[in-house]
């Protein structure tokens, strides 16, 4: 090789290098190469990394005073397997050690390279010391909210745990923390199928993972959990892996049986209460009219044979005694009727309703539209009651608070059931501020019809606007729930 070939060969390696360090100069991350255990190249990337200000301060040093430590055997052995092997190394979590003291955490990769004539290790960092720390943040959020994460599998059903969740199961030892581990050994068996069924859901629609399972832990009494989770993709944009965090909600899940069963005993109350005060209204409607109207009828008749007898010798007493009888007669068989409409008994809902809006349009002066369409058959007592007293609140209402002109009311069948719909053109009214008045006890309007709603297994619906009015719409099914007492009422 002549000399101008030698410096031609010279002249391009110069330029060559020159172009590397353009290049790793420019480069995001921070990138050093290593000969000799000496920084021989660095940019300024990794400069500001290893926390210094000039190149000068970094050049020449050896890793082994740039990182921890805790790190030192790692790297050798990896400088060792580069060099030796020829080959890049995937990326391994370390540690820079600051001149200030700081540690900060990087992730390195390792491949081999020439520098000149000999071999040396190009390495690339990338700072991880922010993601630390909000996983660390993250960590403290979780353990605070007595919280633990996990990733799983979608291909194996595996589960992968994070460390909190040992203490969060309460499990001895570590049989399955930071290693896969299936779902079969973690859930109840008989809650298996439903969180199988909730993650292919969450799967198919791309939608983010929420269910509750119990796990006994230890042999122990089974406990509740809820999981929550969020799905990440593969290169086919499919769903592989979800990371969610999981929590101990066992107390929060008897505080919510222990509420059912008070809520529960309640509505039974509640029920029981209905039908006993049907039954009693019923009671007290038959001896209005069987005894109280028999007597008075019978006191009238003894009175008017007394004022036949005498003549015109009965005094004007015996005339006002006969009257006051009258209207006491006419009193006891509008009571009766207002506690318990035979009509409803005997007739069934349709007439009961119709015979009512007749009495209300004369005594209250409304107009009254209605469209009453006949039944194909009677219902159970339970639903007929429901829907009379229903009717029976709203039109009083209507009566007392609307100031209303005009009332629509219909009844028609259902497939299934019935709707009644009573609208008037009144005041209108707060529906929320009525709510809370009624659950503060001041007014039980609204809620004594929802409770014969739900006494009848229906559906109850309130709108109201103020200077337009209310609608009511209720529907009911034909068999509607059970009210003890009524099943027998058919005076």
């Amino acid at each position: 090789m002549d000399v101008l070939e030698f410096t031609d060969m010279d002249v391009r390696l110069r330029q060559s290098e020159q172009r590397f360090r353009e290049l790793i100069e420019i480069c995001p991350d921070a990138v050093f190469v290593n000969r000799d255990d000496a920084l021989v190249c660095v940019n300024r990337a990794c400069v500001e990394l290893f926390g210094y200000l000039r190149p000068e301060d970094v050049l020449g040093k050896s890793p082994f005073e740039l990182f921890h430590p805790s790190c030192h055997v790692e790297i050798r052995q990896r400088i060792k397997t580069v060099l030796n092997d020829g080959k890049r190394l995937p990326a391994a979590e370390e540690q820079i050690l600051r001149p200030d003291g700081g540690i900060a955490h990087v992730q390195t990769v390792c491949a081999p390279i020439m520098d000149g004539d000999r071999p040396a290790v190009l390495v690339s960092m990338r700072d991880l010391t922010q993601i630390k720390e909000r996983e660390l943040h993250m960590g403290l959020a979780l353990d605070a909210a007595q919280m633990g994460s996990f990733e799983l599998d979608l291909a194996t059903h595996k589960i992968r745990w994070s460390g909190p969740v040992q203490a969060l199961f309460g499990i001895s030892g570590s049989a399955f923390i930071d290693k896969p581990t299936p779902l079969e050994e973690l859930i109840l068996p008989e809650d298996l199928p439903m969180m199988r069924k909730a993650l292919d859901a969450a799967a198919r629609h791309r939608s983010d993972f929420s269910h509750e399972f119990r796990f006994r832990a230890d042999g122990g009494k089974p406990r509740w959990f809820a999981a929550r989770g969020r799905f990440s993709c593969d290169a086919q944009h499919q769903p592989h892996i979800m990371h969610g965090v999981i929590m101990d909600v066992h107390e929060r899940k008897l505080a919510d049986e222990t509420l059912r069963e008070l809520s529960q005993r309640l509505r039974t109350m509640s029920h029981q209460l209905l039908a006993a005060q049907e039954t009693e209204r019923r009671r007290l409607a038959r001896e209005l009219h069987d005894e109280l109207g028999q007597s008075l009828t019978i006191i009238k008749m003894s009175l008017q044979m007394t004022r036949q007898d005498l003549g015109d010798k009965s005094p004007r007493s015996l005339n006002d005694c006969l009257e006051a009888v009258e209207r006491t007669i006419h009193q006891v068989r509008n009571t009766a009727l207002d506690l318990r409409p035979s009509i409803l008994d005997d007739l069934g809902l349709a007439d009961a309703l119709n015979w009512y809006l007749n009495r209300l349009q004369q005594t209250a002066g409304l107009r009254i539209a209605r469209r009453l369409t006949p039944l194909p058959g009677r219902l159970t007592p339970a639903v007929e009651t429901a829907c009379f007293r229903i009717a029976q609140e709203a039109l009083t209402n209507i009566v007392r608070h609307a100031q209303a002109t005009t009332v629509e009311v219909k009844l028609k069948s259902l497939p299934l059931g019935i709707e009644l719909v009573i609208r008037d053109d009144g005041r209108g009214f707060d529906t929320v501020l009525s709510r809370q008045r009624a659950m503060a006890g001041s007014s039980l309007g609204i809620l004594g019809m929802e409770e014969w709603t739900a006494l009848a297994g229906g559906t109850f619906r309130i709108e109201s606007q103020l200077g337009i009015g209310t609608t009511i719409r209720v529907r009911l099914g034909q068999e509607g729930g059970s009210l003890p007492g009524l099943e027998r009422l058919h005076i």
